[in-house]
């Protein structure tokens, strides 16, 4: 048990120096394979409703919005960024899509707090980390379950890495985690009939696991066993799993290594069909 805490304490104690080089050489492809995705995604027709929602609701101009000349308050920044890398099929998966949930508001509140590149990358690589195991450790969740992963898993991600630039300490890492279970969701049933909602996820993910950052940090409070709980994260999105997996090997093991980059713009199972069709 304690897995929820075990996390937090994880990107509470982990710096840049604690990981290694060659990650951080990976993170900076990934970030530019990301950015070119969010181009193609932001000419998409569902990007473009979504992005003309986003420029009407939209609050404070702090930061930008890929391929727009307008800026957008931190959260609807990470809301139409994800959404637009996450739209076109063609974004880096590192396993976890991550390049639309946690790089979005690492992104956004980077540039609000000018805070630099050491920074940037290691809130990116936590979070992406902690995407990657809490995915790995779900079984049957999209196939089985109907949840699609980026987004009931998401949030948690987006959270800790934001956490973990406005240097948060275990207990609100924990309470930011424990908001995130409740901005959990997303469902795969866009599946049958080619809905746009599956684009959304991401974007939405990334928002709300960012708000979940910043509610914590006002004192707001999250459940402790979020994950592991008896009506936590596994029991309730996952069939049954050993969830003491989501440890294993933590700070030694980067479950986001090695990279995986598309080479197609379709779903990465598809990937080797597509290579030999060609």
């Amino acid at each position: 048990m304690n897995e929820t805490r075990e996390l937090a304490k994880f990107v509470y104690e982990t710096d840049f120096e604690d990981m290694p080089p060659d990650l951080i050489d990976e993170q900076r492809m990934f970030v530019l394979d990301a950015i070119a995705a969010g181009f193609i995604g932001s000419q998409q027709p569902w990007t473009k409703m979504l992005v003309e929602m986003v420029r009407e609701l939209s609050g404070k101009p702090e930061v930008s919005v890929i391929n727009e000349s307008w800026k957008a308050d931190i959260s609807r920044a990470a809301l139409a960024n994800g959404t637009m890398i996450g739209s076109f099929e063609c974004e880096p998966l590192t396993g976890t899509h991550a390049s639309g949930t946690v790089f979005p508001a690492v992104l956004a509140i980077c540039e609000r707090e000018h805070l630099d590149g050491k920074a940037f990358l290691t809130a990116l690589c936590l979070g992406m980390e902690v995407s990657g195991r809490i995915a790995r450790t779900a079984v049957g969740l999209e196939n089985e379950r109907g949840f699609h992963n980026p987004g009931t898993q998401g949030p948690f991600a987006a959270a800790a890495a934001v956490g973990k630039l406005y240097g948060f300490n275990q207990a609100t890492l924990v309470n930011a985690l424990g908001i995130a279970g409740s901005h959990a969701a997303g469902l795969v049933e866009f599946a049958w009939e080619g809905a746009n909602t599956k684009r959304m996820h991401l974007g939405r993910a990334s928002q709300l696991g960012l708000e979940s950052a910043l509610l914590a940090e006002k004192g707001f409070s999250g459940p402790s066993t979020v994950l592991e709980g008896r009506f936590g994260y596994y029991n309730a999105f996952s069939l049954p799993t050993d969830v003491s997996k989501l440890l294993e090997g933590l700070g030694k093991d980067w479950r986001i290594q090695p990279p995986s980059h598309k080479w197609y713009a379709t779903h990465v199972t598809h990937q080797a069909v597509v290579h030999a069709i060609q």
